[in-house]
């Protein structure tokens, strides 16, 4: 009795995973259905918003994170960021000059180390699982290190940025913004606008 109460248990947490794959994709296709907006100063180049300053370039796009990380994506809504210096003098760019803004709710970005806490947490509960697991498994640590590894690389680095150079990286947000119709970034004093294509009217 217990062995096939165990064989239920093992085959619900196997429909459970094909749904969250199945959700993942979703998520993605809901991520990557925001297109850019022309307008206000910006344009759209390779499905990017660019807008051009007296001394930054960025362009920027929602975009799902992909790598060893992925699968814990849905519960954050992920940016593409990618800014230049064109000036000839060092800048600072800090976390607070970026704003998602949706149906008049502010969101600010999403602190990696809440990110990390979070992905931590959910291995954590997944390897616990996998103890009553007779199927052999992976090295659990050396992925919990990858994936972190992944995350903190592909977080984009706020901080000072050099004369001509570029920084590129992913600014995570509240998850509800994947169900967003419309949404305005406020990147570094510029407002930049995404809609879906039935909305973009």
């Amino acid at each position: 009795m217990k062995m096939k109460n165990w064989m239920r248990q093992r085959k619900f947490k196997k429909i459970r995973f094909v749904l969250a794959v199945v959700f993942i994709v979703l998520t993605a296709c809901a991520n990557n259905s925001l297109i850019p907006i022309a307008g206000n100063g910006s344009t759209i180049e390779d499905g990017y918003a660019v807008m051009r300053t007296d001394s930054l370039l960025i362009a920027i796009r929602p975009q799902v994170m992909y790598g060893s990380q992925s699968s814990y994506r849905p519960k954050f809504f992920s940016v593409y960021l990618r800014i230049k210096n064109t000036s000839n003098r060092s800048l600072t760019l800090d976390s607070k000059h970026i704003k998602a803004i949706s149906e008049g709710m502010q969101f600010d970005p999403i602190p990696l180390q809440h990110i990390l806490s979070t992905v931590q947490k959910d291995m954590l509960l997944n390897q616990y699982d996998d103890l009553f697991s007779q199927e052999s498994t992976p090295d659990i640590r050396g992925n919990q290190q990858q994936v972190v590894s992944d995350l903190i690389n592909g977080y984009y680095s706020f901080g000072d940025i050099l004369p001509g150079t570029t920084k590129i990286g992913y600014v995570f947000f509240n998850p509800n913004l994947q169900k967003a119709n419309r949404l305005q970034f406020y990147v570094f004093g510029s407002m930049i606008y995404f809609a879906r294509p039935n909305m973009n009217k």
